[in-house]
């Protein structure tokens, strides 16, 4: 709308600041050089939520927003602050994630909302989870700059987050970790001359058992004076003692198992007399 008239200034009247549940209202007074009021009827904008052609301001987000009314040529501008409103809802976002046991969970968004969908500072948030460990707290008060849950065991798991009487669970599908130990399994004792079978599970830094197929290549050894060990990992014991059974990976990862040589049946008697010779 263009208006020609002598209309120098204009005076916004209205409050510098509201939250975003309250509709607030703006004037215009219009003036001439002389500072003398003048009748008229101003067009209305704002930088962000809505104000009509009577001055009715309805807010939206957070922040500053500027209050522009023209008349003719003539602007002028207001800034009013929105801050938020009452809370009204529990956010979080995903609500489903897939990692590893090695991973750390963050979740990007966990806040109470306004009816607008801005964050309200100052409300507590608890979290129960079914696994892992949990930073910084299992309660939290808005905003939340960080959370990070760190899984163990694999599976599905669940974190259960409420406000209020609000909540919501998020899901989390955890995988395998990378390959980190072997545990050795056999027998404790071996007699000598005896052979027994030694087999091998592999697990990763949180116990989870990890497929076989992710061994690398493997490699058995023992002491040497306990016996030897084939690449099978069938071990034939020989003198009589405590000895280390070890499986190594090329990739790093290592199995210890002790066992216990033990005489076995007499294959020879020897006789020695009083004189030192044998009979």
């Amino acid at each position: 709308t263009f208006n020609y008239t002598t209309v120098d200034s204009i005076a916004i009247n209205g409050p510098s600041s509201t939250d975003a549940d309250t509709v607030v209202s703006f004037s215009a007074d219009l003036h001439d050089t002389n500072n003398q009021q003048l009748s008229g009827s101003v067009d209305w904008s704002s930088s962000d939520g809505i104000i009509n052609s009577n001055g009715w301001f309805t807010p939206d987000h957070t922040g500053q927003v500027n209050i522009t009314a023209v008349y003719g040529q003539v602007p002028v501008t207001h800034t009013i602050t929105v801050t938020s409103g009452a809370p009204v809802n529990l956010v979080i976002m995903p609500i489903s994630f897939t990692l590893t046991a090695d991973e750390s969970l963050v979740i990007p968004t966990v806040e109470v909302q306004d009816q607008r969908g801005n964050a309200v500072s100052g409300q507590v948030i608890t979290f129960a989870i079914t696994n892992g460990t949990y930073a910084p707290s299992l309660s939290v008060t808005t905003p939340v700059s960080s959370i990070a849950w760190v899984a163990w065991a694999t599976g599905t798991q669940w974190i259960n987050v409420t406000w209020g009487t609000q909540s919501i669970t998020i899901t989390v599908s955890v995988l395998v970790g990378a390959p980190d130990y072997f545990i050795i399994d056999g027998c404790d004792v071996v007699i000598a001359a005896e052979s027994c079978q030694y087999n091998w599970t592999l697990y990763d830094m949180h116990d989870n058992e990890v497929p076989d197929n992710q061994s690398g290549s493997l490699t058995w050894g023992v002491d040497s004076l306990g016996g030897a060990i084939l690449p099978s990992g069938m071990f034939t014991a020989d003198q009589v003692g405590d000895w280390d059974i070890t499986l190594s990976s090329d990739g790093g990862m290592t199995g210890l198992f002790s066992v216990e040589v033990d005489h076995g049946e007499i294959a020879d008697l020897e006789v020695v007399s009083t004189s030192g010779s044998s009979i």
